[in-house]
């Protein structure tokens, strides 16, 4: 049995602090773009709360026109910290527990990166997108129809928290509707001649 003349030792990087907050800013930014990339990902922690938010807030809600605006207050509440919990699950929990099963966390340890790089990477991500959620709820269902048809019924029944004029909620159902009518006419164009079956 042939054995090394040379003993191995294990030679310990040195890093400057300089580039031990590059290795971690690396880390977190790849983790970040990682989880942007996944489609399930991202329709999981920004998408579901938001369309949860618009069913129970504006679309449910329509009903209850005394207290809708505690209600739609309760529900961006609510539906923010179910948005931050699914970031930091989806983020933390099930991605750590995925890159183990794949033999990720494995090839992490045997690479020169210290391994409170990836866990700091992975609560990066969490808080980022738990900070962004609560603002992006309130901005996106600023956007959505359902929120203009709704304040358009409560400025005609005199129940809008925010009376502004009409035109400023037609304008926005003007334009997901011009939105809607060119996909729908792009794909019927595209399709136009094309024999399926």
């Amino acid at each position: 049995m042939a054995t090394s003349p040379f003993p191995a030792t294990l030679i310990a990087p040195r890093r400057t602090v300089a580039n031990f907050v590059e290795l971690f800013v690396k880390e977190a930014k790849y983790e970040m773009l990682k989880n942007i990339r996944i489609p399930i990902y991202a329709i999981s922690t920004i998408v579901f709360p938001l369309m949860f938010y618009v069913l129970f807030a504006i679309v449910l809600s329509a009903g209850n026109g005394i207290n809708r605006g505690q209600s739609a207050t309760y529900q961006l509440a609510t539906m923010g910290c179910f948005g931050v919990m699914g970031a930091s699950l989806f983020g933390f929990g099930v991605s750590l527990a995925m890159e183990r099963g794949q033999g990720w966390l494995q090839v992490k340890r045997a690479s020169p990166m210290p391994i409170a790089a990836y866990f700091t990477a992975k609560m990066v991500n969490a808080l980022t997108f738990s900070v962004v959620m609560p603002h992006f709820l309130q901005r996106a269902a600023q956007v959505l129809p359902p929120y203009h048809i709704s304040q358009l019924a409560l400025n005609v029944v005199g129940m809008s928290r925010n009376p502004t004029p009409a035109w400023g909620h037609v304008e926005p159902l003007i334009g997901v509707t011009l939105l809607c009518l060119g996909i729908a006419a792009y794909g019927y164009w595209r399709d136009e001649g094309q024999l399926y079956g």
